[in-house]
Order: structure tokens, then sequence, then C-alpha cells
């Protein structure tokens, strides 16, 4: 979820449809419906994603409740947020990013989020130092948003740019969150590290 033009698609296309960061210059501007579509890499790695259209979340007349069980049905999910980092004012932003936490949380309380602070590639974000600059600011922000109306929330924030290592890296988190066999898979390979 996050505004139009903040990247979803983008995101998306490169990660898991293997799309050059340079070609999604030329996607569509903006998607008008939520699309779905299944990723299966292997038996551990079975995602569904869905990914908004920024304007849903604009429209305050909308109601996502003919879609809460396909999007926030059973079993672990996480909702991931972007936000574009290039935008002057990420009031707006946090704003949706809360509507959307709370939205979710009112559905389905077991839910994690991720919250993707995307497009720091540009001449704004010329050191470490000034992305972690923004996330502190985003973060802060939107905790701040969230302290009197929701009680237990994990959210987890990520500097990205389709550009570079960090979105894969984001996303490889993200899913680890997923398998549900990952405590038994670091724990076998723990054991392999301390016979070896």
């Amino acid at each position: 979820c996050g505004s139009p033009r903040c990247g979803k698609t983008s995101i998306s296309k490169v990660v898991f449809q293997k799309l050059s960061p340079h070609e999604s210059m030329f996607l569509e501007n903006g998607l008008t419906r939520m699309e779905t579509f299944s990723v299966c890499h292997n038996h551990l790695l079975r995602l569904r994603l869905v990914d908004f259209p920024g304007a849903i979340l604009c429209d305050e007349n909308v109601s996502l409740h003919q879609n809460d069980a396909a999007i926030f049905g059973g079993g672990d999910c996480v909702v991931v947020l972007v936000i574009d980092a290039q935008e002057e004012s990420y009031a707006t932003s946090i704003s949706r990013a809360k509507k959307v936490i709370e939205f979710a949380l009112k559905r389905n309380s077991k839910l994690t989020f991720d919250v993707l602070i995307h497009k720091v590639d540009g001449a704004k974000f010329y050191s470490e130092d000034r992305k972690v600059e923004c996330q502190t600011i985003i973060h802060d922000k939107l905790t701040e948003e969230l302290a009197d109306k929701v009680q237990e929330c994990s959210i987890n924030f990520h500097c990205t740019s389709i550009y570079d290592h960090s979105i894969f890296e984001a996303f490889s988190k993200i899913v680890q969150k997923l398998i549900p066999e990952k405590v038994l898979l670091e724990q076998c390979l723990q054991s392999l590290l301390d016979s070896t």
C-alpha cells in the first residue's frame, strides 16, 4: 500500500517478476484496480501479493470490506507500506499508512507491517546518514500518530531502492517472517555449524 507513484508496482515487478529497474520507468501511470498475483518458487515459498492502487487509499469514500478476506485473511500475513522518500512532506503518506494499519489490525490483529522508505537513491540521499535521518523522521512521526490508536503492533522500517540490493534485502527479511519452518531451519543450520 502507498501513495500513487511511490513505486509499489515497480517494486513488485523488479523483485518478483525480474523486471529490470530501468524498464520500470516505462510502466503505465499507476494502477486503476487492485492486482493479485502468486509467487511459487518452491514448497517453502508460496506468496500471494496484492498491489493496491494508490488512488484507493486517497478516496475516503472507498470501502475495502468486500476484499477483507482476500487481503487480510487467515494465515501469516505482512502488510508492506511504501513511502516515497523523495516527497517534500511525509505527512500525507504517514496519515495514509496510519489509516491502513488501523484498518488492517481491525481485521487481523496478528498482522505485521513493514514500511519501505523507497527511492533513497536520488541526490537528496548522498550519504547513509541522510537515509537514517529520513527513516528516523518517518518512524517517529508514524509511531507518534499510532500511539493513542494502536495498542501493540509490529512495524519494521527499511530504506530501499530498486537500483541496488536494498529492496531485495528488505524483501528477504519480510519473506523470512512468513516461513513457518524458519526457526527449525535456523536450528538445523546452527547444529551443522556447531558440528564442523
